[in-house]
């Protein structure tokens, strides 16, 4: 497993993303830990579009199409809520 860039007790969403898809470039259990980082990313705000993205990242990795999709989409909605101009 690669080395993480965080503290234990680090709860930068920033963090949790960067260290998650650094984990992407090894094996489906770096895959697994990337998930597990981004759910805690995502506990901390639920609306992030950059975890949303993440995640869409990590099911595509994982091949689970249906999941990456479904946070493909969510960052999509996040982002129009934030800019509404974009309609």
């Amino acid at each position: 497993m690669k080395k993480l860039y965080f503290k234990q007790d680090e709860t930068n969403i920033n963090d949790l993303y960067y260290d998650a898809m650094e984990l992407l470039r090894g094996d489906s259990n770096d895959a697994k830990e990337a998930e597990r980082l981004l759910t805690k990313a995502l506990k901390l705000d639920e609306h992030n579009v950059q975890t949303h993205v993440g995640f869409a990242h990590v099911y595509g990795f994982l091949k689970n199409k249906q999941k990456a999709k479904k946070h493909i989409e969510e960052a999509y909605w996040e982002t129009l809520k934030k800019f509404p101009n974009w309609r």
